[in-house]
């Protein structure tokens, strides 16, 4: 399960990386360089950090961080399957790729919440 974890959050990557470039290319492609592109590669791998370091076996300060690290986009993937539910509701669904996206990340930082606190400190 750790290396699925881990293959989420390098997906998760890749797809923040592709949208961030294709928005940045669509909305000022004169100002749009590597430079952006390497900026948004930063940002995706730390907005991940989190889920790829909860697959490791950390003491109980270490698990804090991680959980500090994972919360910002966890709270960002909640918020997302709720505006993707109520549109579904309203009769304005989302796209079949962005819902299994939502759904399966929203999975991924589930199961490795509770595996962060599921986890004895002395059992490491």
């Amino acid at each position: 399960m750790k290396i699925i974890l881990r293959i989420i959050a390098l997906l998760l990557v890749a797809g923040f990386v592709y949208l961030f470039s294709s928005f940045g290319s669509m909305a000022e492609p004169e100002n749009f360089t590597i430079y952006s592109i390497i900026f948004g590669l930063c940002f995706a791998v730390a907005s991940q950090a989190g889920l790829y370091l909860s697959t490791t076996n950390f003491g109980v300060k270490k698990k804090l961080v991680t959980t500090c690290l994972m919360l910002p986009f966890a709270l960002l993937l909640v918020s997302s399957n709720y505006n993707m539910i109520t549109g579904f509701i309203a009769g304005r669904p989302i796209s079949n790729a962005a819902s299994i996206a939502y759904i399966v990340g929203l999975a991924a930082y589930i199961y490795a919440f509770y595996q962060l606190i599921r986890v004895k400190p002395d059992a490491i």
